[in-house]
């Protein structure tokens, strides 16, 4: 006589897929976990290297930073800071300010000689018109402030006494802009900037970091 074969009950099957599910839920709440892991890792790198590439441009314009003894050489107004930089063709207006959540860099053709520099400056003060030319550096940005290193102390940026911030000389001529390393006999207002300057971002809810960044400038030749 054959063995009665027995088979699974009907309980016994719906105990395997109840299983079986909870298994699966398991392991795909264990890939998920995984893949926002991954995501997070890969925007927390994002930011962290887009943070770099924007301090490193920061540093490169101050580190160019120079006196045109035309134009001021570095201006903070309490919104945007202005100063003028070296480059291959001449002298270049920067301007940084933070607005609308965002850091913005804005930098003016390079001017080889004085009416273009000054046309130049006089339109870095308008910065609500910079914004179609402007780049947006770094996003997430609640608010900034900058201070100054001067005669051994750090004093508010707004507190210093700026390099002629109020004034711009007139055009003389088609003369061309100083060459770098120049200065104008009998002007020393190359001294009265300042040796370094500090940088402190604030950065809003949601921004993906975890508190402010402060850094630190040195500015060749300043006091």
């Amino acid at each position: 006589m054959a063995p009665k074969v027995r088979g699974f009950t009907l309980v016994e099957v719906l105990v395997a897929i109840v299983l079986l599910a909870l298994l699966t839920g398991m392991a795909w709440r264990g890939i998920d976990g995984l893949l926002r892991a991954r995501e997070a890792g890969e925007a927390s790198v994002a930011r962290s290297s887009r943070l770099q590439t924007v301090v490193a441009q920061w540093e490169r314009d101050l580190g160019e930073l120079q006196d045109s003894q035309i134009v001021p050489a570095l201006d903070f107004d309490g919104r945007a800071l202005r100063f003028t930089r070296r480059a291959a063709d001449g002298l270049q207006v920067v301007v940084w300010w933070v607005e609308d959540g965002r850091l913005w860099r804005w930098a003016s053709a390079p001017a080889s000689a004085q009416p273009a520099l000054i046309a130049a400056y006089r339109r870095s003060q308008q910065t609500s018109t910079l914004a179609p030319q402007a780049l947006a550096a770094l996003s997430g940005v609640s608010g900034w402030q900058l201070a100054y290193f001067r005669l051994n102390a750090w004093t508010n940026a707004m507190s210093s006494a700026d390099l002629d911030a109020t004034t711009v000389k007139p055009p003389e001529g088609s003369a061309s802009v100083p060459a770098s390393g120049a200065s104008s006999p009998g002007n020393d207002a190359r001294a009265s900037l300042p040796s370094g300057i500090r940088l402190r971002l604030e950065f809003g809810e949601g921004s993906g970091f975890g508190g402010p960044l402060l850094h630190q400038t040195l500015i060749p030749g300043g006091t």
